[in-house]
């Protein structure tokens, strides 16, 4: 059955800005901080690429070695090809940046699409914070996942140390409470905002009926009737 684009449409409609691919919310906050960072250090769009490939890096890495989590999340994007850049304790950022390293070509592209559909980047080939980025949050709650970027390796030790920048941290960080505001707290008078905080109330209320770890089954069972 040829379902897939119906399913997506259908999702489109109701979570716009979330797709299968994004599947850590902290990584709308790491995006939304790269392009506007590259555009402030005046980088061509390789150069922020490769800025978005090496903080992916280091945020697989802090996630690795993060323990214990505070919530459970899938693992990082490109964690499972890790082990190949760490040898005697310290993990070879530049290398696992590279095209092909940790990951065929990073994820910014992924990300694009869904930071532009909720305002925190614009539709541009060369995309910069969007009208609904608060960079200063941003900024406090990630910004030194830049300054850990720019290390051509990174430490066990270091990446435990930057725990706070773990993606399982960002409900109690500054970008989390932007991200949180900007995809379920303020709808505005923006249909797409509206229907994704529509949608995320149904789950929320799924779940409080029936707390359970598997978020999908809670809501089938609730509302899939």
């Amino acid at each position: 059955m040829r379902v897939e684009t119906a399913v997506s449409n259908v999702v489109g409609r109701l979570l716009p800005g979330v797709i299968t691919t994004t599947r850590h919310a902290r990584m709308y906050s790491l995006h939304t901080l790269v392009w506007a960072a590259a555009h402030e250090r005046d980088l061509d769009r390789a150069q922020a690429q490769e800025l978005a490939r090496r903080c992916e890096v280091v945020m697989a890495g802090i996630h690795h070695f993060h323990e214990p989590h505070r919530v459970a999340l899938s693992s990082a994007h490109g964690e499972g090809a890790l082990d190949r850049f760490i040898a005697e304790h310290r993990l070879d950022v530049a290398a696992a940046a590279e095209l092909n390293g940790l990951s065929a070509a990073g994820f910014a592209d992924v990300y694009q699409g869904p930071c532009v559909a909720i305002g925190a980047l614009t539709a541009e080939p060369y995309p910069r914070a969007g009208v609904r980025a608060n960079l200063s949050s941003i900024q406090a709650g990630l910004g030194d996942l830049l300054d850990l970027a720019e290390a051509s390796s990174l430490t066990v030790s270091d990446l435990r140390a930057a725990g706070r920048l773990c993606l399982c941290e960002a409900a109690d960080a500054e970008d989390g409470r932007w991200l949180r505001r900007v995809l379920v707290e303020d709808a505005g008078d923006r249909p797409d905002d509206r229907y994704r905080q529509l949608t995320c109330l149904l789950l929320l209320e799924a779940l409080h009926d029936a707390p359970s770890p598997d978020a999908t089954r809670a809501f089938r069972d609730r509302w899939a009737v």
